[in-house]
Formats: C-alpha cells, structure tokens, sequence
C-alpha cells in the first residue's frame, strides 16, 4: 500500500450515508491479503443504515466494472461496492451481508435505501471474498467470487 501501515489510505476521499460519527479508516497489516495490507474500515458506531464510503479519486464512472475484495471480521456483518455515485446520498452499492446471507444491489437516493434485486449467498466470515458489480447502462450484474449472481436493470442515477 503506498501510504504505509497505520495511515489514512490514499487516493481516496471519504463521506458516509446515514446518521452517525464519519467511518474511521487505515491501512492494516493483513498475512492473508494482497501485498500483505489491506484498507479497514474500523470505526464500531452501529447507527442503522450508516454506510461509510472511501471513494476513489479516480472518478466518476458510468459505466464500468468495479472489483473489490473484502473480509468480515466477527465485528462486521457486511460490505459493499458502491459505483455511479453522484452524493453521499445517490448512488448504487452491491453489499454481502453475512448476518443475512445474501448479496443485494440497493440504489441509494436522497439517502433513501430502496433494494434492486437479490439473492442468497454465501457470505463467509474471517475469508477474503470478491464482490464485482458492473455497470452498463441500465444494467448491472453482480458476482461474488467470480460466480455471477444476477442481473438486474435501473435507470434512476443512468
């Protein structure tokens, strides 16, 4: 990781969706990830529907295939890969849920959750996964681990 361990993580600006203090992220020693690193999102504040986002720079994309791969801790429940943000508050996020055990693409408008589709899905706890969303147009196809999920179209932030 290029900003070094126990650092803010470059590249990347941070907001949030929903009530509470703003998230808490570093770059953490991790044996098991890439490069031996890995960016935490480590703040425990349990506001409901409180999402924290670390935003690439490099945007925005509209269409586009975004990949991330992420590990639960056993204080984490979910993650998410968010694209076509527009606010902290309008944009598409992909989340695996482990509490649940599912996989579901959310379009977020005016901070306002409203689910895409979904399915049920493996979500381990304690394991690097992938979650990959890719959006083309009016259509979004979301996989984890390499195993498409589902399809699913909306033209709301298009």
């Amino acid at each position: 990781m290029r900003n070094g361990i126990g650092v803010v993580p470059g590249g990347f600006h941070f907001g949030q969706t929903g009530g509470g203090p703003d998230g808490k992220w570093a770059v953490v020693r991790d044996p098991d990830a890439v490069l031996g690193a890995a960016v935490e999102q480590y703040s425990t504040d349990v506001h409901e529907g409180r999402l924290p986002l670390a935003i690439y720079r490099g945007g925005p994309f509209r269409n586009l295939v975004a990949t991330a791969r992420f590990k639960l801790l056993d204080t984490t429940r979910s993650a998410g890969l968010a694209v076509r943000l527009v606010t902290a508050g309008d944009y598409y996020v992909a989340v695996a849920n482990a509490l649940e055990g599912r996989v579901d693409l959310f379009r977020f408008a005016d901070g306002r959750r409203q689910r895409i589709a979904g399915v049920e899905a493996t979500v381990a706890k304690r394991r690097w996964q992938t979650l990959q969303i890719t959006a083309n147009e009016n259509r979004f196809t979301v996989s984890l681990d390499g195993m498409p999920l589902f399809d699913a179209y909306d033209s709301a932030h298009a």
